[in-house]
């Protein structure tokens, strides 16, 4: 007997959208990241510097694609600062 929730297939749109999401709350957390090294203190260039390591750290523990490109983590901390 076949039940379909065994085999379940996900639609390719909400794969899209999903991934869509993500990016966006990704950059939503850099911004609150450099937002908060902003409050302390510490200016863009550092909060950049601390971003970019950090995401490389992680990708290094986390194989696969990267949700976001160094140009979009640059411009995440451009508009932190600039609030």
């Amino acid at each position: 007997m076949d039940f379909d929730w065994m085999n379940a297939e996900l639609n390719q749109a909400i794969h899209q959208r999903n991934a869509e999401r993500g990016m966006v709350q990704a950059i939503a957390d850099l911004r609150l990241q450099a937002g908060l090294l902003r409050r302390l203190g510490f200016d863009a260039t550092y909060a950049t510097h601390r971003l970019l390591g950090d995401h490389r750290w992680t990708r290094e523990l986390i194989p696969g694609p990267a949700p976001l490109t160094e140009d979009q983590i640059r411009q995440a901390v451009v508009d932190a600062y600039a609030r």
